[in-house]
């Protein structure tokens, strides 16, 4: 019961937004892995801006039933703690495990087509 009012506040947060979103930054996504333990996202990031970003900065996004993006089952946030100056691009990796779902009585091998969407870098 804890566990689940803890993911509902992380998912609430998630939408509603914490930390300032860094602007000047390429998110891309190069691969998507589904295994019978973790759901992994994998992408990079590039600083676009004239600045360097400073660390802590963070990388977050929603994983997705399947790719109409309409049925949230989890959320990640990868903590970069490596600056990246302008025209540097820099890897991440989100990920979640049946523990993480926000629903109950699934596993993440029960999303094998997941997606993941809703990415932002913040501060």
């Amino acid at each position: 019961m804890l566990r689940r009012l803890i993911q509902s506040l992380f998912i609430l947060l998630l939408i509603v937004g914490c930390g300032e979103d860094i602007n000047n930054v390429n998110l891309e996504i190069s691969e998507l892995t589904a295994t019978d333990s973790e759901l992994i996202v994998e992408g990079t990031v590039s600083n676009t801006g004239t600045s360097t970003i400073t660390q802590p900065w963070y990388v977050e996004g929603k994983f997705y039933a399947d790719n109409t993006h309409t049925t949230v089952i989890g959320a990640d946030t990868d903590s970069q703690t490596i600056p990246i100056s302008p025209g540097e691009t820099i890897n991440w990796e989100l990920s979640i495990s049946s523990s993480d779902l926000t629903i109950s009585g699934k596993e993440v091998s029960d999303y094998p087509n997941f997606s993941v969407s809703s990415l932002r870098v913040f501060k």
